[in-house]
């Protein structure tokens, strides 16, 4: 659908005289998933027990298997390939409890929009082996605080990032693409 509204706005726009970028920003915006209203989806992984549990509605309810088709997961790596966000939650992808042993691959998008502070990934004190991002990862606040991604007391093993962090707030306030406060 969004590729047939692209299409007649590119067509209006030249029929117009419009410059083109015009319809290139519309159907932008369009595939915004805050402008679309589409549902949240978000991700917590965490260590329970031995089992390495997955939630998509804040921890409520965690199971083991893969709740997204479009990711993969085989016992030690995951990797994300679709876009984890939130408006009402802090986080895009939350890390819990020790995933020493787990390694991380976001392909996708990871953003976390709020009025307080807002967490691309929040991995506080929780262990990650390896965190490689390879698309993007932003924390968007409102308010007070932005992080891409906050590592608070916690560990990850290894960074690689060949994509964008960011972190953003409005003028004043903290915005971190990385925050590391006592983790490593």
């Amino acid at each position: 659908m969004i590729e047939k509204i692209l299409k007649a706005v590119k067509s209006s726009s030249k029929k117009r005289g419009r410059n083109i970028t015009v319809g290139v920003i519309v159907g932008f915006l369009l595939s915004c998933t805050a402008v679309m209203g589409a549902d949240e989806n978000y991700l917590l992984i965490k260590k329970e027990g031995e089992e390495i549990k997955f939630s998509t509605d804040n921890g409520t309810t965690a199971g083991t298997d893969n709740p997204y088709e479009e990711n993969t997961w085989d016992g030690t790596n995951y990797v994300n390939n679709r876009a984890l966000n939130s408006t009402s939650n802090s986080y895009g992808l939350r890390l819990e409890g020790d995933l020493g042993n787990v390694n991380f691959t976001n392909n996708g998008s990871i953003t976390a929009t709020g009025s307080s502070n807002s967490y691309g990934i929040n991995n506080e004190r929780g262990t990650v082996g390896t965190l490689t991002n390879n698309g993007i990862i932003t924390g968007t606040s409102t308010g007070s605080n932005g992080y891409g991604i906050n590592n608070e007391d916690g560990t990850i093993g290894t960074l690689t990032n060949n994509g964008i962090i960011a972190g953003t707030t409005p003028i004043y306030r903290n915005s971190y693409g990385i925050y590391n406060d006592g983790g490593t």
